[in-house]
């Protein structure tokens, strides 16, 4: 569809052109002259409008509908344009011996962070590991787990338990057990850990509450954290942020970078569909609606083809190049505070039923 006005009231706000030049001649529109989005200025019955002709589901529409909701509510319904980006690499050091990350993934880590810096100032990677898995690997695939610590001063650190564990499997002792190990094995390889964050294996503990893992966050004065299953998992928009016992949680974000996906073929529609992701769709459109962004990735997606470093410079360029998203980044304490000074109607948990939502809880759900 496209509009053909026919009152002062119709404000042509968006133009774009036919791919048939035939339906293009038919509608008497020159190139790029064929109106798709009009703002209505109320001139007939004091209501503004903005009106398209085109699902929001394309993400050029998405852009024009989210300044759409800003401008027609006075921003009381809009977001500001600041987007607060942290990536999370879980599972360093974890991995069947195929899929590890070898000495050239490591210095494309270093790399791609280098170059995300050109967009985010500061911009740091945090690596959560789990030390018991260090060199693991096949020989080569040692050679990378130690490239990698020895290039450890250029990201951040945090604890992901010491041998991957399933958290709701040990008591109170074993938990800090597995902390302290981590914390000795960051303490002697020299990794720069956060002391404020950390992110427990498949989050579990963080949503539903286990209190041996707040007793043990509030022992070591851990600060914040993250889960995708707060209060739950699906839709993405609809997860949310909570405060237990001090300690800050936010939403975390996934981008369908998963442990299984570690090359093109294993992303669904392959290497065409990851750039839909990246260039419109699931990627572009969580920059778009989300402020505070924590993604979820992990070490099998920075090696192999490399699927992280390939998404995240591409985001970045593609999101900078069509939009007036101003990009930055925040350590995790000053990040969890930002968020819920943004909002803090979240500050109370909400308490539901697990068996209510999906298999995912139940697997997580404290004895």
């Amino acid at each position: 569809s496209i509009f053909i006005p026919d009152h002062d009231t119709y404000m042509p706000l968006v133009f774009s052109n036919f791919a048939d030049k035939n339906v293009m001649a038919d509608a008497k529109s020159s190139e790029f002259g064929c109106i798709i989005a009009l703002h209505d200025q109320g001139l007939m019955d004091g209501i503004q409008r903005i009106i398209l002709t085109y699902s929001i589901d394309f993400w050029l529409n998405a852009i024009v509908a989210t300044d759409a909701i800003t401008y027609l509510t006075d921003g009381l319904f809009g977001l500001t344009l600041t987007r607060i980006l942290q990536v999370d690499i879980d599972d360093m050091f974890v991995g069947d011996s195929g899929i590890r990350t070898l000495v050239k993934d490591a210095k494309a880590m270093v790399a791609s962070q280098e170059k995300l810096r050109k967009y985010i100032p500061e911009f740091t990677f945090k690596l959560g590991f789990s030390g018991e898995y260090y060199l693991k690997g096949n020989e080569d695939e040692q050679d990378g787990d130690r490239k990698i610590v020895e290039y450890a001063h250029n990201f951040i650190w945090f604890d992901h338990l010491s041998r991957h564990e399933r958290l709701l499997n040990l008591n109170r002792t074993e938990l800090s057990n597995s902390m302290s190990r981590n914390a000795k094995f960051a303490n002697v390889h020299n990794l720069p850990t956060s002391r404020d964050y950390m992110v427990p294996p498949y989050h579990a503990g963080v949503y539903p509450i286990y209190e041996a893992l707040y007793d043990e966050w509030n022992n070591r004065h851990m600060t914040c954290s993250s889960t995708m299953e707060y209060p739950k998992e699906s839709p993405v928009w609809g997860r949310r942020g909570f405060i237990y016992r001090g300690v800050m949680v936010l939403p975390r974000m996934d981008c369908n970078l998963y442990t299984t996906v570690n090359r093109f073929e294993d992303f669904g529609g392959g290497k065409p569909g990851l750039d839909r992701s990246i260039k419109g769709d699931l990627l572009f459109k969580l920059f778009l609606h989300t402020p505070i962004l924590i993604f979820m990735t992990h070490m099998s997606n920075y090696a192999n083809d490399q699927l992280g470093q390939y998404s995240f410079e591409n985001a970045l360029q593609f999101v900078t190049k069509w939009t007036n998203l101003k990009l930055t980044t925040l350590p995790p304490y000053e990040l969890a505070k930002q968020y819920f000074q943004m909002y803090p109607h979240e500050t109370k948990p909400i308490w539901t039923n697990p068996c209510e939502y999906n298999s995912k809880h139940l697997e997580i759900l404290p004895p």
